[in-house]
């Protein structure tokens, strides 16, 4: 083996510098410089280890806490749950009754949906009466919610929702196109029509009696029932 010798250098405070111009020979075999290599890695690795095993711990502490809360939330819930199902049984009869109420009101629309107002009708049929006549007899013939209306007596008259059948008795014979007329001018009413006139006589002496009909239209109906249960 050679030795190299440089002549020192002299440094400006007089003394000489070997570090600065021996050249440095690394004399150390290579297994030791890669068993130190090793070392330092398995350091380094070691120290990754740590951080991914604190890391671990971290992330499962979090879904510990994230898990018991979940579950606290769950028996809240379920409490909640418990409390609506506890209060909406003390109203379980409500929606039966307010059905049963609901089918009453329809019931009754539908019951009424030929509803009218007779008394102003049968005031207006003796209003319009002749002079010295009186009714002996009125009968009605109307249609029902199942029931449809009996069918004019004359296919000329107008079909309503029912009709007034009347006799009539006068010490003379009543004027009765004028009777017609008056009875056609009542609103509701329609074609009107005397059917017959006789003479009968008895012990008070002769008089006579008149049968007619009027047609009752459907603008006669009330409909005071058609929105039943919808106020208020």
């Amino acid at each position: 083996m050679s030795t190299l010798l440089v002549k020192p250098r002299a440094t400006k405070s007089g003394g000489t510098t070997l570090g600065a111009t021996l050249p440095q020979v690394n004399l150390l075999p290579p297994e030791v410089r890669v068993a130190r290599g090793l070392r330092t890695t398995k350091r380094w690795l070691g120290i990754s280890l740590v951080l991914v095993v604190v890391a671990c711990v971290g992330v499962y502490g979090m879904s510990l806490l994230s898990a018991a809360s979940a579950a606290g939330e769950l028996v809240e819930a379920q409490d909640e749950t418990l409390r609506l199902q506890n209060e909406q049984a003390k109203y379980a009869e409500v929606p039966q009754v307010l059905g049963a109420l609901e089918r009453t009101e329809q019931g009754i629309t539908f019951g009424m949906s030929t509803d009218v107002e007779w008394k102003p009708y049968v005031d207006a049929v003796a209003a319009v009466l002749p002079p010295n006549v009186s009714i002996d007899s009125l009968m009605l013939t109307f249609a029902t919610p199942m029931t449809a209306a009996a069918p004019a007596s004359d296919p000329l008259q107008t079909a309503g929702v029912g009709q007034i059948q009347f006799t009539v008795r006068s010490a003379q014979m009543p004027d009765t196109a004028a009777w017609v007329d008056a009875l056609n001018s009542v609103p509701g009413f329609a074609d009107s029509w005397v059917s017959s006139a006789t003479v009968t006589e008895d012990e008070g002496g002769a008089y006579f009696t008149v049968a007619g009909t009027v047609q009752v239209l459907d603008t006669a109906l009330s409909h005071k029932f058609d929105t039943f249960g919808e106020e208020g």
